[in-house]
Order: C-alpha cells, then sequence, then structure tokens
C-alpha cells in the first residue's frame, strides 16, 4: 500500500528544492563572457563606423540598461554598441 501523504510531502519538498534553486541562479548575475572582448570588440567597431543593430530587444521596458540584458552575450553587446554609438539606451 502506498501512503499518498508520503508523496505529497516528498513533492512539496521537491518544489520547495526547485524554487531555492530557481532563486539561487538568479540571484547570481548571468557572466555575458570576457566583457574585455566585448570591448575591444566595441572599440573596434566604433573606430571603424560601423552601425549597431538599431532594433531594440524584445521585451525592453522603461528604465532598463544594458546590464538588463547579461542573459544574452548577442543582446548584451549589441545594447553596449547602441550605447556607445548613440550615447543613449534604446528608445521606448
Amino acid at each position: 500500500v502506498i501512503h499518498s501523504q508520503s508523496w505529497a510531502g516528498e513533492k512539496e519538498d521537491l518544489e520547495a528544492m526547485q524554487k531555492a534553486l530557481n532563486q539561487q541562479i538568479l540571484d547570481k548575475p548571468f557572466y555575458p563572457g570576457d566583457k574585455a572582448a566585448v570591448d575591444a570588440y566595441l572599440d573596434e567597431a566604433i573606430k571603424k563606423g560601423v552601425k549597431p543593430i538599431e532594433d531594440k530587444p524584445a521585451g525592453w521596458a522603461p528604465g532598463w540598461t544594458c546590464n538588463n540584458l547579461m542573459y544574452s552575450f548577442n543582446a548584451y553587446r549589441n545594447c553596449m554598441h547602441y550605447y556607445r554609438y548613440h550615447g543613449r539606451y534604446y528608445p521606448y
């Protein structure tokens, strides 16, 4: 005989552990790679007059900076390029 109460407690424990793990991941900022490499790329792009991608990333919100895009190397790099080229962040 399997007791449903033991399974319910195990399920709650697993859900609590998953929530704790998710929070640990969200609390640590994503490292978008070697920032020196991003800076070198941007310096070269600006020197060559390469225009940045003008489209703001999906989900861009008021008050955001490029740091909000650290979940994606390309989104972060493109944002930094836009910022260095225009001297401002994406419009809303």
